[in-house]
């Protein structure tokens, strides 16, 4: 499911069988909250660009560290709460490593992780 511009008055709720229905360029700016089932490389096929605020993330399908290097590399994130785990790829269950995924949210001012993707590649020196 889309949301987008939450905290504003023109909100737009996408159900997953209505991603057809979008434009094939789509120019994400505001804030965009992603969840339940979406088909991530049917929605991420549709976006020519990103210029967004805030990313919610709280999908039930799998989301990769490509997905969100696309949502941030406009370099305008400056709020992001990630409610579930990042993963390395589609391919295979292997979680994105902490220092992978921050480097991706350089630019915000506020970074929220409910599950904080710490492996055992992660360094706690």
């Amino acid at each position: 499911m889309l949301y987008k511009g939450l905290l504003g008055p023109y909100g737009i709720k996408l159900c997953p069988n209505q991603i057809d229905q979008l434009p094939n360029n789509l120019w994400l700016t505001g804030n965009l909250l992603l969840g339940d089932n979406l088909n991530n490389a049917k929605f991420f096929s549709k976006i020519v660009k990103c210029d967004l605020d805030t990313i919610y993330l709280v999908l039930e399908t799998r989301f990769t560290i490509n997905e969100l290097k696309r949502l941030t590399q406009s370099q305008t994130v400056k709020t992001v709460h990630i409610d579930r785990v990042i993963y390395s790829s589609h391919d295979n269950y292997n979680v994105a490593p902490l220092e992978d995924i921050l480097p991706c949210l350089l630019y915000a001012n506020s970074i929220l992780f409910d599950i904080c993707p710490v492996t055992k590649e992660t360094s706690i020196n």
